[in-house]
């Protein structure tokens, strides 16, 4: 079972339409939901889907929230070491009852491993900061 951790309860109006959930599952398909797309749960709920499968072995390797922005990337490792970093904004956001798109060809024998939403790299203020500092040395 996979749950979505949350501190809060489920924001309503406008703010719950910004926040997105990132679906990856393990031959490599994946997509972005809107939060408003799901519906509170009471006790004894069965859930909701989230995600089809192309495939019967196919499973939902993560379900992450993720900010509307287009700076954030997704990071992708298989489990023969293959990392691929991506931007959200190229994942398309689609509804509940659909595969997704291909993220990452995959190997017959290979299998994403593990997922991660992090920010974007800031390079400019990474180039910028290595630029000043030999400088103050001097």
């Amino acid at each position: 079972m996979f749950v979505v951790p949350r501190n809060e309860a489920v924001p309503k109006g406008g703010e719950a339409a910004e926040q997105q959930l990132v679906a990856v599952t393990r031959l490599g398909f994946g997509k972005r939901l809107a939060l408003d797309h799901f519906r509170a749960q009471q006790r004894g709920g069965k859930g909701v889907i989230a995600i089809k499968f192309k495939r019967d072995d196919d499973r939902l390797l993560a379900l992450s929230p993720a900010t509307a922005t287009d700076d954030d990337e997704l990071l992708l490792i298989t489990q023969k070491g293959t990392i691929v970093r991506q931007r959200l904004s190229a994942i398309t956001q689609q509804g509940r009852a659909t595969t997704g798109v291909k993220l990452q060809k995959l190997d017959e024998d290979d299998l994403v491993a593990s997922v991660k939403v992090v920010p974007a790299a800031e390079e400019d203020e990474e180039a910028e900061d290595e630029e000043a500092t030999p400088g103050a040395s001097e």
